[in-house]
């Protein structure tokens, strides 16, 4: 069991999640593991099935590991780790409020443990759900947090530190800064291509994140060829019909739509918005059509 949750976990950070969906699905289908082995399998396979959208059958994986968890002394971190993942999910499905209600509860278990890491994590999720609610004064205080924690943080991985770039670029551009915007996902796309390379989720997010700043930043042209990067990446590792490939095309469209080529930006938001919202129905209720609601690792 233990090798087989390596695998997947490997399976996850090289952005091959559906091979990881295959190995743990059929780990908690088998019923032959029980205990905190379960636990951590539901939990790796929530996080793949979010990462490829399918917002309800991750939701449905972190209930039933949250319940093997939960109670557990012996293992509040998997328990801590559970809730901030599933406080990430909220977040991708417009439930800011229950994000953060959940964020919390992972946080103070992390604080007792003094799991900075854990901490940074944590607070860069609540800042960017805070933000998605228009709420600056609430994100500017938990994104102090994460930074101040990222610095005590021993094990801080690369991919947590691009998240909180990230956050901080995102919080940047909704206070007019967009030169520090492209500065900090700039940072963030350096951070995912040196851990993961060129061809993975990651990358391809951070090229569509670098390039909406670009755009923003009075850089169209850049703003393009990095959207167009990105959106090539994202359908070679992750398809055309994921949330983040279908977002990433709504802001290509508002740029081609800033440079003049209104026609062909006209049609091309039209289908992605459209494919966006089918896509939300079918995987969650009470999903909403935002390009913010992505905007993150």
């Amino acid at each position: 069991m233990s090798r087989q949750l390596d695998q997947s976990f490997l399976l996850e950070r090289q952005g091959k999640f559906d091979k990881a969906i295959q190995i743990l699905q059929s780990l908690v289908d088998s019923g032959i593991s029980t205990g905190p082995d379960l636990g951590k399998a539901w939990t790796l396979l929530g996080l793949a099935y979010k990462e490829q959208g399918q917002f309800q059958q991750a939701q449905h994986a972190y209930e039933q590991g949250l319940h093997i968890f939960e109670g557990d002394e012996q293992h509040t971190a998997d328990y801590a780790s559970t809730l901030e993942y599933f406080a990430a999910l909220y977040r991708a499905m417009r439930q800011e409020q229950n994000a953060i209600k959940m964020g919390l509860k992972a946080a103070a278990i992390d604080a007792q443990r003094c799991d900075y890491a854990g901490l940074t994590r944590i607070y860069t999720d609540i800042a960017g759900a805070a933000i998605q609610q228009h709420n600056k004064k609430t994100a500017k205080v938990y994104l102090q947090k994460a930074i101040t924690e990222s610095k005590l943080a021993v094990g801080l991985t690369d991919d947590d530190s691009a998240a909180l770039d990230s956050t901080e670029a995102l919080f940047a551009s909704t206070n007019g800064k967009t030169q520090e915007a492209v500065t900090k996902y700039g940072q963030a796309l350096g951070l995912w291509k040196s851990l993961h390379g060129e061809q993975h989720l990651f990358t391809g997010w951070g090229y569509v994140l670098l390039g909406q700043a670009l755009a923003t930043n009075g850089q169209s042209q850049d703003g393009l060829v990095n959207l167009q990067r990105g959106l090539n990446i994202l359908e070679q590792t992750v398809g055309d019909q994921n949330p983040k490939y279908l977002v990433g095309e709504i802001l290509y469209a508002k740029v081609l739509d800033q440079s003049g080529r209104h026609s062909e930006a006209l049609q091309l938001r039209g289908q992605a918005e459209q494919s966006l919202e089918g896509l939300l129905n079918r995987q969650c209720t009470n999903c909403t059509v935002s390009v913010a609601t992505l905007l993150q690792k």
